[in-house]
């Protein structure tokens, strides 16, 4: 993405030289790129924080067998909590 945005940037450069304009002439297409390039990389990265976020909220899901044994062995015995 970043080489993308440099050989546009390098475009605008040619292009203007090669017609000889004059700098103030070239500020607009540079600041348009750039703020460009700021919200599709900005977008990028909150899309792939996203991403990383869904995908660690997975359960796995066990076995009907464990998951039974395992919830019983984490349950007190009622006769304890009485006494």
């Amino acid at each position: 993405m970043l080489v993308a945005f440099s050989v546009l940037y390098a475009a605008v450069g040619l292009i203007g030289a090669s017609e000889k304009l004059p700098d103030w002439a070239l500020f607009a297409p540079w600041i348009t790129l750039l703020g460009l390039q700021h919200f599709i990389i900005r977008g990028l990265a909150i899309y792939l924080r996203l991403r990383r976020w869904r995908a660690a909220k997975v359960v796995v899901q066990l076995p009907a067998t464990v998951a039974a044994a395992q919830s019983y062995a984490t349950q007190p015995s009622a006769g304890r909590e009485a006494a």
